[in-house]
C-alpha cells in the first residue's frame, strides 16, 4: 500500500516471505557493489521542502534529465558536511572534489501547493546560506530556479534574532546573484539553458551516428 496511509504486512502472512531470502539477498549484493564504487554525479539540487513527498519530487522525466544531467537531492545536513568544500578538477570548481565532484548546485525552491508550481522560496538556515555564497566566492557555478530565499527557519522559538537573520540571509542571496558564476532561472525547464551559459555539461552525452 505504498502510495496509501497504512503498510503492508512484513512477516509470515505475507504471500511473497517465501521469497525474502531472494529479495534481501539482491538488496545486499546491490548494496555492496554500490559501497564499493565512486558517485560521479553532474548536479547537486538544493531542495527542501516537506510539504508533502508526492509533490516535493519530480514523478515523471524532467527537462534536467531530458538534458542528459545526473544529480543528487542535497539537504542543509549534506552541506554541512565536512567533505562539502569546493575543489578543482579538470581546472574547473566542483563541489565534493573526493566523492560526487559535482560541476554545478541549482537551488530549486519551487513548491507545489494542490498541483500548482509556486515559484516562492522555502526557507533556508543561515548557517547553509553562507556555506553556499562561500562556494560561489570559489568558483562553483550556481542557478537559482524561481525566487532566492528570504526567510530562514521559521517554526516557533527557532531563533532569537529572526529578523536580523532574515536579513543577513537577503544579503547572501543579493550577492550571489550579482556573481558572473550565478544564472536565475525563471523555471526548472530554463535550468538546461542556465547550466550551458556556465559552460557546465553532462558527463555523459548522446551519441549518435554522423549517418543518422
Amino acid at each position: 500500500m505504498s502510495m496509501g496511509n497504512f503498510p503492508n504486512e512484513w512477516d509470515d502472512k505475507t504471500p511473497m516471505w517465501e521469497h525474502i531470502q531472494d529479495m534481501t539477498g539482491y538488496l545486499s549484493r546491490a548494496q555492496y557493489v554500490m559501497q564499493k564504487g565512486q558517485a560521479d554525479v553532474d548536479l547537486a539540487v538544493y531542495r527542501l521542502y516537506y510539504y508533502n513527498y508526492h509533490t516535493s519530487m519530480d514523478w515523471e522525466l524532467n527537462e534536467i534529465e531530458k538534458a542528459g544531467y545526473t544529480y543528487d537531492y542535497v539537504a542543509p545536513d549534506l552541506i554541512r558536511q565536512e567533505q562539502m568544500k569546493v575543489g578543482s578538477q579538470g581546472g574547473r570548481s566542483v563541489l565534493s572534489e573526493e566523492g560526487p565532484s559535482y560541476k554545478a548546485l541549482i537551488l530549486d525552491q519551487r513548491k507545489l501547493m494542490n498541483g500548482e508550481e509556486q515559484m516562492t522560496a522555502s526557507d533556508m538556515p543561515l548557517d547553509v546560506a553562507e556555506k553556499i555564497v562561500d562556494y560561489a566566492r570559489q568558483g562553483l557555478p550556481v542557478v537559482i530556479v524561481g525566487e532566492a530565499p528570504s526567510s530562514v527557519d521559521t517554526f516557533a522559538g527557532s531563533s532569537a534574532n529572526k529578523k536580523e537573520e532574515d536579513k543577513r540571509l537577503n544579503d547572501l542571496m543579493r550577492e550571489l546573484k550579482e556573481m558572473k558564476n550565478t544564472v536565475l532561472a525563471g523555471s526548472q525547464e530554463e535550468v538546461p539553458a542556465a547550466l550551458a551559459a556556465l559552460g557546465v555539461e553532462p558527463d555523459v552525452r548522446e551519441m549518435r551516428h554522423p549517418l543518422c
